[in-house]
This record gives C-alpha cells, sequence and structure tokens, in this order.
C-alpha cells in the first residue's frame, strides 16, 4: 500500500476514481457537490487529503482540516468495499498523525464508521439525536510521543 497527499485540490475532481469514492460519502453526490468540497476543503492552506494505493488502484481516501498546527479533524473517509477490514483507513490516519505532526486528531463520525474510530482509540462521546443526521459522535484522540 502506497499513502501520499494530494496537495492539488483540482486532482480530487479531475480523477474519477477519487471522485467516485468521494461521492460515496454525499448524499445525492453530484460533480457540483464535489468539486464544491474539494474547492471549500482542500483548496485552503489548511486543509489535507490522502489517498492509499495498492497496485496502481485507490483503496481509500481521507480527508483533514489542520487547525493551529497541531490539530487534524477529519472531513472525510472511505474505504472501496474490497478493502474494508484491511487497515485501510488505520494505515491513511497513521501517516497523516506523522506527516502533519499533530498531537490531536478530531472526528464527527455517524454509526457507519464508528467502529473504526474506537478500535483506534478514540474517546467517543455520543451526541443527542437527531432526526435529519441520524446518530453523531464527538470523537478524540491524543496522539502519544
Amino acid at each position: 500500500m502506497i499513502i501520499k497527499l494530494i496537495s492539488n485540490y483540482e486532482d480530487i475532481i479531475d480523477r474519477k476514481d477519487i471522485a467516485d469514492l468521494l461521492g460515496t460519502l454525499l448524499f445525492n453526490p453530484t460533480y457540483g457537490k464535489i468539486q464544491n468540497i474539494a474547492q471549500a476543503v482542500y483548496a485552503k492552506t489548511q486543509g489535507r487529503f490522502y489517498i492509499a494505493m495498492d497496485s496502481n488502484l485507490l483503496i481509500g481516501l481521507m480527508g483533514f482540516s489542520k487547525i493551529d498546527n497541531d490539530k487534524l479533524v477529519v472531513r472525510h473517509m472511505a474505504v472501496t468495499p474490497g478493502h474494508n477490514r484491511q487497515k485501510v483507513a488505520q494505515a491513511l490516519l497513521d501517516y497523516a498523525i506523522v506527516s502533519e505532526k499533530v498531537s490531536i486528531v478530531k472526528s464527527e463520525p455517524d454509526d457507519s464508521n464508528i467502529s473504526f474510530y474506537k478500535s483506534y482509540g478514540f474517546d467517543v462521546k455520543k451526541r443527542p439525536y437527531d432526526d435529519i443526521v441520524g446518530q453523531k459522535y464527538d470523537c478524540s484522540f491524543n496522539v502519544k510521543e
């Protein structure tokens, strides 16, 4: 597995494999929505977007915002269906923590991927249930030196 930073947000929308996988995280994904996310989050200096490749195939992605130089906030995380439970998300997060030299990682996942955050060691707090967005969680991880 090879992990790399996508530093140009246009690569997110120009590469169909990346745009398609990012689209799996959106309700009614359209090219316009994916383009808006790429520009709004990953075109900014604090935006970070990593992909995992295996044999030249995209197998996962993770997008973050870097805040105050020591905190990553996970915005998007997806693994291709054939690579679930193969530690792709863990490898992406491990790589980002080391590369970005951060001490805190935060996320606000839903039930679809809360098990990843729990298994990684995040402190997980359930939010009040919301009829529109469903169950969400506040997750925080302090990186140990």
